[in-house]
């Protein structure tokens, strides 16, 4: 279906680092503040429109996270410069796009800017839709040593495993909710780490197909672990990332990803939390009776939001932080 694009001027204009979030009684509406997109959409159910957005670009990397709840059909052309994957979520969030069904939790649709979309939202559906700069895609994709052929252009739907997916849209989630709650300095970095490193990179991996016996060889993988384990014993808390770690100790991203997987069953970046977090835990065991703050030396390990810390270390210890510091008293 071709889209003609006669009817606007221009394309909203998008600003580095803006962060919106909006509830809409109107589709038009909610159509135009799609910030780099070119969307018209006509309502087909009876009764009000609602729907919600929350947009937040980075300049490299812009996530919107839609809800609708009504009966839309949509056509348009996505951000220029961008390669954009749809990611469903939620028991409800069923439709079409460019021709086939898809459903939250088993699908992504991913396009750039050289064709139109068509698409079909039904009442409850929902969605987060990144974009990520090519430029930007590409560097990652070299860092990652993906090879070129992965996540190529054009436009597909494709399935993937519901437990890959459900993990991808916790980071999504993770993210829209500390945009939200937390505009420090350090919440900031931590809001561009997630979204502008670890994002684009799982989106990359879904497309790659290993092949059996395309593991890592024991000695290189043991040699890996070795040096990451060394470089973070001896690194502050505010340099443990994955990317910090990839160029100190001279491997890519992906070899270090194989080897974390293999040896822990966990991410490298998975791992570099739990290490802080454990280290969060034993300096609250370790503080003085009376004198320890959860909130300083959840900081001092590049924790800055609260409430993202208190559910990670709950997860990981079953316990939350004050509890584990009440037992020092």
């Amino acid at each position: 279906m071709t889209f003609g694009t006669n009817h606007i001027k221009n394309r909203t204009a998008s600003v580095e680092g803006r962060i919106l979030s909006r509830v809409f009684d109107d589709h038009e509406e909610f159509a135009s503040a799609l910030c780099g997109w070119i969307p018209r959409m006509r309502k087909l159910d009876r009764g009000p429109f609602t729907g919600s957005l929350l947009q937040i670009d980075l300049g490299e990397v812009r996530v919107v996270h839609a809800r609708v709840d009504s009966l839309l059909e949509i056509e348009g052309i996505a951000p220029l410069g961008y390669r954009t994957f749809g990611i469903p979520c939620g028991q409800r969030s069923v439709g079409h796009w460019c021709g086939r069904s898809i459903s939250g939790g088993r699908f992504v649709n991913s396009f750039d800017a050289s064709g139109s979309f068509e698409a079909v939202m039904r009442p409850g559906f929902e969605t987060f839709v990144v974009s990520v700069r090519e430029d930007w895609l590409s560097s990652r994709r070299e860092s990652l040593e993906i090879p070129t052929e992965a996540g190529c252009g054009g436009s597909r739907v494709s399935e993937y495993d519901p437990t890959s997916l459900r993990s991808l849209a916790r980071i999504l989630r993770t993210g829209t909710r500390s945009a939200l709650s937390d505009s420090t300095a350090g919440g900031r970095v931590a809001l561009r780490e997630l979204l502008c490193v670890d994002l684009p990179g799982r989106l990359l991996g879904l497309s790659i197909e290993e092949k059996p016996g395309s593991g890592l060889s024991p000695r290189l993988r043991d040699r890996i672990l070795r040096q990451a384990r060394d470089w973070i014993e001896s690194s502050p808390a505010d340099g443990l990332t994955v990317a910090n770690l990839c160029r100190d100790i001279g491997a890519g991203e992906r070899t270090l990803r194989r080897a974390f997987l293999e040896y822990y069953g966990v991410s490298p970046r998975d791992y570099l939390k739990a290490q802080r977090l454990n280290r969060v835990y034993r300096e609250l065991l370790e503080s003085a009776p009376g004198h320890g703050r959860v909130s300083k030396i959840a900081n001092q390990w590049g924790f800055w939001h609260m409430g993202q810390l208190a559910a990670d270390y709950r997860h990981l210890f079953d316990e939350l932080p004050s509890d584990t510091l009440s037992r020092v008293r």
